[in-house]
């Protein structure tokens, strides 16, 4: 498995907002299979307080509009994002056996090729982590379900709508669905 589904919730769209959570999914698009996962929910004190990272006030109307499931995000524990940030970089390096900075057997997805990777880049860079994957490796979920999905919208048949996992789970199985328009 070299493919990996990472979704972000996060307190805005651009590079600087802070990332509430993470979630990350191997998978197998040939063999139809789901691997191991990662979650975290970070500390978004920590990213504001220092100045580096911005919450965006309409992100934050659109949260008050968001199921009571989604939000319990802001009621669990979290962790130093600076911490997540290096367990989930670990993570990665010791699914892929890669002991260089980055590793060419790591082919991210994220819904958008301006959001989820991006901003997820941005965050490594701001706490000093090196980001695990190589630019060139990107795949944008955006883009797939334009030109192979066909415009069809992702269906949530799995869990908690914004849960980054979750959303991980229900993005991989669209594309589970829609394989067989690849030629």
């Amino acid at each position: 498995m070299d493919q990996l589904m990472i979704d972000i919730e996060s307190l805005g769209t651009n590079t600087d907002c802070p990332v509430i959570s993470i979630g990350a999914v191997w998978f197998d698009i040939k063999t139809r299979t789901i691997g191991p996962d990662f979650y975290a929910i970070l500390d978004v004190a920590d990213q504001i307080d220092t100045k580096i990272r911005f919450a965006d006030a309409s992100t934050l109307r659109w949260w008050m509009g968001q199921s009571n499931a989604a939000k319990t995000i802001f009621k669990d524990n979290p962790a130093p994002t600076k911490q997540v940030l290096e367990l989930f970089r670990k993570w990665i390096m010791n699914f892929t056996g890669s002991t260089a900075q980055t590793t060419k057997k790591c082919f991210p997805w994220g819904n958008g090729n301006s959001f989820d990777l991006v901003i997820m880049e941005s965050l490594f860079k701001d706490y000093g982590v090196v980001c695990p994957w190589n630019y060139y490796s990107q795949r944008d979920l955006r883009t797939y379900k334009e030109f192979i999905g066909k415009g069809a919208k992702v269906e949530k048949l799995e869990g908690v709508n914004h849960n980054a996992k979750d959303d991980c789970i229900n993005q991989i199985n669209y594309i589970f669905k829609h394989a067989e328009n690849i030629t």
